[in-house]
């Protein structure tokens, strides 16, 4: 039986549709001051201290629970899997046309409505893709090291210059058994499944902007390193194996179109006015996590948390997370062994942030039981 790797090609298109106080688009201080903004991604889901990919499901990938046909005979190890990612360009936007991005019918549209916040082209590998170091493009940019701080929960630093046209990849473009007809009609889900936190003209805590002379963070991760899957794929190709994000959202059972399992997330914070969360009560387990989410927010389910930390043994920290607002602190288990923490154990724990610096400690036992949580 013949494996296939998944090539992880794509485009990062980003969104958050939301406007501040007043009115004004929360992206253009940030386009007129871009020397004051930092921008960082990360391939996780957990914004603090991810799991290390020996720890993930016992350092083996997930399996498709819905495909009984699989060969797994010779599959390398979770930590040893090649990964190689190449993005094109980073956008957010903080226009609203009521319908999102079913409101673009033109180029004229679309150039509306993103504001783009860098544009160059950035490849990630986790090893050397050519016997030759000096023909390896991603080594030669850097790669390997933008790689590793890509998934250690630090970040890549993203810089910004022109970039030509990036592949995407279509296998997890869009859900299993969505028809070609719609196909047509729908945006692409990679990249994006778009990052959305329309609340009513209310901007999101996570997503405020100021005119402020100060360095200001925009981080952006996806559920990444976490929900690497083996999946058949049964087309007019025949039957393959692949390795490509775990089905923990959307079920897949050999279609050949595996999309909708890829989570977004952007926030902003400003280094200067931060919070370090301590969380005591943890018990060590990598099916558990802390979540942090904002309660204000919409469509939770459809959004990463704000931050968020694998839970292990005594206390855990998050860091980086504004004042003035209250967030809730969720236990989340991975139910299913798919990578992703959908379930939530106990109603969580709401808790106030005041403007920082500073620090605070919450109590939340989890990872000690799959049936009681703070």
């Amino acid at each position: 039986m013949r494996k296939t790797l998944l090539p992880l090609i794509s485009l990062l298109i980003l969104t958050t549709a939301c406007r501040s106080k007043d009115s004004e688009p929360l992206l253009s201080m940030l386009l007129d001051t871009n020397s004051k903004t930092v921008l960082i991604l990360k391939g996780t889901y957990a914004s603090d201290r991810p799991l290390e990919f020996t720890e993930i499901n016992g350092n083996q990938l997930f399996r498709d629970a819905d495909d009984t046909s699989l060969d797994v005979a010779g599959l390398p190890a979770y930590s040893d899997l090649p990964i190689y990612l190449d993005i094109g360009e980073v956008r957010l936007s903080s226009r609203d046309y009521g319908t999102g991005l079913w409101g673009i019918e033109t180029a004229k549209d679309a150039k509306a409505f993103w504001d783009v916040i860098s544009s160059e082209r950035q490849v990630y590998c986790s090893q050397p893709y050519s016997a030759s170091l000096e023909n390896d493009s991603c080594y030669a940019t850097g790669g390997l090291i933008n790689y590793q701080e890509f998934m250690n929960g630090r970040g890549a630093l993203y810089p910004s210059r022109d970039v030509d046209a990036t592949n995407i990849t279509t296998s997890v473009q869009y859900e299993p058994d969505t028809n070609d007809a719609l196909k047509q009609l729908l945006a692409p889900q990679w990249f994006p499944l778009h990052f959305n936190s329309i609340m009513s003209n209310i901007t999101p805590n996570a997503m405020i902007m100021t005119n402020e002379q100060t360095t200001r963070v925009v981080e952006i991760r996806f559920n990444m390193k976490e929900n690497m899957m083996v999946h058949g794929v049964n087309d007019t190709n025949g039957y393959r194996t692949v390795v490509a994000f775990s089905d923990w959202r959307k079920g897949h059972a050999q279609q050949r179109d595996l999309g909708g399992n890829v989570l977004m997330r952007a926030r902003v914070y400003y280094p200067d006015y931060v919070n370090t969360l301590t969380i005591t009560g943890g018990t060590q387990n990598p099916r558990f996590y802390y979540a942090i989410v904002d309660p204000m927010e919409t469509f939770i389910e459809d959004n990463l948390p704000v931050a968020a930390t694998p839970v292990r043994n005594g206390s855990n920290t998050i860091q980086n997370l504004m004042g003035g607002v209250n967030y809730l602190l969720q236990c989340r288990y991975d139910a299913n062994n798919d990578g992703y923490p959908e379930t939530l154990v106990g109603p969580g724990t709401t808790f106030g942030v005041l403007p920082g610096p500073g620090s605070l400690t919450v109590d939340c036992p989890c990872g000690g039981s799959t049936t009681s949580g703070c």
